[in-house]
């Protein structure tokens, strides 16, 4: 899902997450995730994928991609990267997770082909949370 900063991508994720109605969802950032270098960051996203394996139905939201895999001024970790760009062999191959990945970014993230392997993009240009209702 990309669009601009306050665009509502966080908002309208957790929604769609929890009208899926599955057994967990887990969420990771760039907050929760600046305690570890790039290596424990991986680890910690092999982790939470292996824990939502566990499970019937798991949704897994990865929001603001570009601060997870340290994106800054065309900089990266290209360790990160290619581990977000591998989730899709993991999370379709059994279809038990659906997994959410928000940027703000993706012009700039789409030239590395980092989502080639997902299945849909969703574009907002408005702020969701003032302009619908999602029940």
């Amino acid at each position: 899902m990309e669009g601009p900063t306050g665009s509502g991508k966080t908002y309208l994720s957790a929604n769609i997450a929890n009208k899926l109605k599955p057994n967990i969802i887990k969420y990771l950032d760039s907050q929760c995730l600046q305690k570890y270098n790039d290596y424990d960051r991986a680890t910690h996203i092999q982790t939470t994928i292996n824990d939502l394996q566990k499970f019937t139905l798991g949704v897994l939201i990865i929001d603001d991609v570009e601060n997870v895999i340290n994106w800054s001024n065309k900089m990266y970790s290209n360790y990160l990267l290619l581990i977000i760009k591998s989730l899709p062999k993991y999370i379709f191959n059994d279809n038990k997770i659906i997994l959410i990945v928000n940027t703000s970014r993706y012009s700039e993230l789409n030239d590395l082909t980092m989502f080639d392997k997902f299945n849909h993009k969703f574009s907002l240009n408005t702020n969701i949370k003032s302009n619908s209702n999602l029940n």
